[in-house]
C-alpha cells in the first residue's frame, strides 16, 4: 500500500470497509479491490466550531479594508513548496503587479532558515512569522486575507479546512487532495500547477486584479464551502461503520 494515498484501512481483509479521506484515496482502493459500498470518504474535518465564527468576526474589518496579504500556513519541509511561494511573489513585485499585497508565512521547520535567507526569501515585502500557538492564530488571521497552499504531495490538508471555514479565499496547488471538497474555481478561489513558479504567478496576478469585493465574496463562498463538512458529519460516517459492522 503506497504511503502517498494515505488510506487508513479498518480491518486486514480487502472486502471490509476501507476509510480515506476523497475520490482520489477512493479509486486507489477500488483498483486494491475494495467495493464501492465499503469505502467510506471524509475521514478529516477541521474544528468548525472555532474557525466559523472568526469569519463572522473578521467580517465588519474585511468590509472596510480588505487585507491585501496572502498566508502560507504549513511546515517548512520539501513538498510544501515554500521557495517556490517565495521566488513567484517576489518576481511579481519586482515587476510592479503586486499592488500593495504582502505574504506572510506561519510555521516553522527544516527548511525554514534556507528559505528565509534565500534571495527572495528576505525580500522586504514577504514575511516570515515562525511557530504561533493556536490561541494566538486569530490575531494572524485578522490581519491576512487569502490563503494559499502549494504543495507538491498532500493527500488531504485539515488546513485548507480550516481556512476556508474561517472565510479565506484559497489559492491551492493541484496536488493538494482537500481543494475536491473545499475549493470551487473562480467561485471561491484558483489552482495552479503544483511547484510550476509561472502557474503560481499568473495566480498571485489574478487575485491582485480583483477588488476587494471580489475577494469578500470569495471568501464568503469558502465559509459556505467550509461549514458543509463538520466532526457531525464525520460522526454520522463512523456510526455507518458500526452499524454496517453489526450488520
Amino acid at each position: 500500500m503506497g504511503r502517498c494515498w494515505n488510506l487508513t484501512f479498518l480491518a486486514a481483509a480487502h472486502l471490509q470497509p476501507c476509510l480515506g479521506h476523497g475520490e482520489a484515496q477512493a479509486l486507489y482502493a477500488r483498483f486494491l479491490g475494495f467495493p464501492p459500498y465499503a469505502i467510506k470518504r471524509g475521514f478529516y474535518s477541521a474544528d468548525v466550531e472555532r474557525f466559523a465564527p472568526l469569519a463572522e468576526r473578521f467580517e465588519p474589518a474585511k468590509r472596510a479594508k480588505f487585507p491585501h496579504r496572502f498566508l502560507c500556513v504549513a511546515r517548512y519541509i520539501p513538498t510544501k513548496g515554500h521557495q517556490t511561494i517565495c521566488d513567484a511573489f517576489a518576481e511579481v513585485c519586482d515587476a510592479g503587479q503586486a499592488g500593495d499585497w504582502e505574504l506572510w508565512f506561519i510555521g516553522t521547520g527544516e527548511l525554514e532558515d534556507a528559505v528565509k535567507n534565500s534571495t527572495c526569501g528576505k525580500h522586504p515585502r514577504i514575511k516570515h512569522i515562525g511557530f504561533v500557538q493556536a490561541e494566538e492564530m486569530h490575531s494572524y488571521l485578522e490581519h491576512t486575507g487569502v490563503f494559499i497552499l502549494a504543495s507538491t504531495y498532500e493527500p488531504w490538508g485539515v488546513v485548507v479546512h480550516e481556512h476556508a471555514v474561517a472565510g479565506f479565499p484559497l489559492i491551492l496547488s493541484d496536488a493538494v487532495g482537500a481543494a475536491e471538497r473545499f475549493l470551487k474555481e473562480n467561485h471561491n478561489g484558483l489552482r495552479f500547477t503544483a511547484g510550476d513558479k509561472e502557474s503560481l504567478k499568473a495566480t498571485f496576478r489574478k487575485f491582485v486584479a480583483m477588488s476587494d469585493d471580489e475577494l469578500r465574496r470569495m471568501g464568503f463562498a469558502s465559509t459556505e464551502l467550509g461549514r458543509n463538512w463538520s466532526p457531525k458529519e464525520w460522526a454520522s460516517v463512523v456510526m455507518e461503520l458500526i452499524q454496517d459492522r453489526r450488520a
